[in-house]
């Protein structure tokens, strides 16, 4: 089986709390393709290093899903961290091609508004109030 030509493409999708990743891919065109192997890592996997503003994932992966002859599959409810997938097809004689490219995405922590305190100011008094915000 030769390997799979894969394009993923991550889309965020973002709510109050929840995160989701979506990796799309090009379709096997093999006629005994039987699904395809989504391998990932999540952070706080062991493999992953940042230089320079970057992620890069060269663990081995523990996370692993088999779908079928789908090309995309969500990973809902992703926490905030560094997020590393790659793809394989799988025939029905359970071979398995060589896997992707790794494509990494990282998922932002939530921004939490500040809280401003209530002040207790009198009628009639001026007031300066500064906020910086860091």
């Amino acid at each position: 089986m030769k390997k799979l030509i894969v394009a993923i493409l991550f889309l965020l999708a973002t709510s109050a709390n929840a995160a989701s990743i979506l990796a799309t891919w090009n379709a096997n065109t093999e006629t005994d393709l039987a699904g395809y192997i989504i391998d990932y890592a999540a952070p706080g996997d062991t493999g992953w290093t940042l230089a320079n503003g970057k992620y890069t994932y060269t663990g081995a992966f523990s996370h692993q899903v088999t779908v079928g002859k789908v090309t995309s599959w969500t990973l809902s409810n992703a926490a905030p961290g560094p997020y590393a997938v790659n793809i394989s097809a799988k025939d029905t004689s359970n071979n398995v091609s060589l896997p992707s490219d790794v494509a990494v995405v990282l998922i932002p922590a939530p921004v939490v508004p500040p809280v401003i305190p209530p002040i207790d100011v009198p009628p009639g008094k001026v007031m300066t109030l500064t906020i910086t915000i860091q």
